[in-house]
């Protein structure tokens, strides 16, 4: 009996094209790299693929399992490929993915396309062609702005731009509208082949790939506008002008009880922190027409595009909940000093009262001995033993004086400790 190990994994059926491959050849097609570093991050990643699902597969999990789940690991596609090409930029950067192609895993993340691209191809329905109209197509900025289109796969390989939307056109119920003369003014020719090395993916796979080519290449790019009564395709600043306005945020979370400087510094860190993060080149103060922010105190008033709006959204969401967990162990933290300082102050105040009846007891102790020299009869050898006690007792007396001089300096001032701490305990809460 064979038993499977690390190094000796069960046999893999021979296939045509597995997942693997396939989510490598859209990988590889998204890559802004030169042919033979597409091919070393290629084989990296299959190596790595590989090696996860035999793990998987050791571990009992079936095979398309296993090599769904080993590719959602590595994270969202489009994503995994702008992180890979981004690190062509250096080449130091470049060969510290190569000899390993984990570093570019997004933890937590959830693969819609990728798995997506697996599944069997969608039947497409006979209908008339895409009919030529002086409207506009978008193509959604990630995969999650086009659930629709991510709901069904279309076979790109060899596919020019009019095919690819025929096979949209097929499998949706809404009107398809597309603006071909800007399609056409940015660079697509409807008969020339999109040139996507794969089989069937989803179809708002395809379109990414196609904004991510553009929009690497020139200022504008292919766009997607998703409505529940239609779909538009055209160029993403078409869609820009049409969907502007103007969102107000509250940043007022961020300012608490600071003084007005340090809240203003605040919210321009906020707003710098924004346009930095979210469309970088789109902001007017940054050189762009396409987007706009004011701060008013704590209120920040952004005109801008619902694409930038959706980003903002999510990037103060963030912001905000990272803000919170940091007032959370703020307080935490001021709780756990305010219970320490208590402590304290409880076992000085123990302490200053214990030497304050010592004390109290040393010094009637001695009164009562100078009561006995000054009233009754004794003879000389009582008077100098009284004498002596009376003395003994005055050392006591004076070290005592100091411990609880000392003990109500401690005190006072822990005292104090206790009610500053209790006061910005307080604050904490209410804010």
């Amino acid at each position: 009996m064979t038993h499977i190990t690390r190094d000796n994994p069960p046999p893999r059926p021979p296939t045509l094209r597995d997942g693997i491959e396939s989510w490598l050849d859209v990988l590889t097609s998204m890559l802004s790299l030169p042919p033979s570093q597409r091919t070393q991050v290629r084989d990296e990643l299959e190596d790595h693929l590989r090696s996860r699902v035999d793990d998987l597969l050791i571990m009992g999990t079936p095979e398309p399992d296993a090599i769904r789940t080993a590719i959602a690991e590595l994270g969202e596609t489009a994503q995994l490929a702008r992180h890979i090409s981004s690190a062509n930029r250096t080449p130091k950067s470049f060969r510290r993915f190569a000899m390993n192609a984990t570093f570019f895993v997004l933890a937590g993340s959830i693969l819609t396309a990728s798995v997506s691209m697996m599944m069997p191809n969608v039947p497409l329905q006979q209908t008339d062609p895409v009919a030529e109209a002086e409207i506009v197509f978008a193509t959604p900025e990630t995969a999650e702005y086009s659930s629709l289109l991510d709901s069904f796969t279309v076979n790109v390989r060899d596919a020019t731009l009019a095919e690819l939307l025929e096979q949209i056109d097929r499998n949706i119920e809404r009107p398809l509208i597309v603006y071909w003369q800007l399609l056409a003014d940015l660079g697509f020719d409807r008969d020339v082949p999109i040139d996507i090395d794969s089989d069937s993916i989803p179809a708002g796979l395809a379109l990414t790939i196609l904004e991510e080519r553009t929009e690497r290449d020139l200022h504008d790019s292919i766009a997607v506008l998703e409505k529940d009564d239609r779909i538009e395709i055209g160029i993403r600043s078409q869609f820009d002008r049409r969907t502007r306005e103007e969102r107000i945020y509250d940043l007022s979370m961020f300012a608490s009880e600071r003084p007005a400087p340090a809240t203003e510094n605040t919210m321009l860190q906020i707003t710098e922190l924004l346009q930095s993060h979210v469309s970088p080149a789109a902001w007017v103060n940054r050189g762009g027409d396409t987007a706009s922010a004011t701060v008013l105190n704590t209120t920040l008033v952004v005109s801008a595009p619902d694409r930038i709006h959706t980003q903002v959204d999510a990037l103060l969401s963030k912001l905000i909940a990272q803000h919170e967990a940091q007032q959370q162990e703020e307080y935490m933290h001021s709780q756990r000093g305010m219970e320490r300082i208590r402590a304290e102050y409880t076992s000085a105040r123990e302490k200053y009262l214990r030497d304050t009846r010592e004390l109290a007891q040393a010094q009637n102790h001695a009164r009562s001995i100078q009561s006995q020299l000054d009233y009754e009869a004794i003879d000389n050898k009582q008077r100098d033993e009284l004498i002596n006690r009376i003395d003994e007792i005055g050392l006591i007396i004076t070290e005592l004086g100091l411990r609880v001089e000392e003990q109500e300096r401690r005190y006072q001032m822990l005292q104090s400790l206790v009610i500053e701490a209790e006061r910005d305990l307080l604050f904490t809460e209410l804010n």
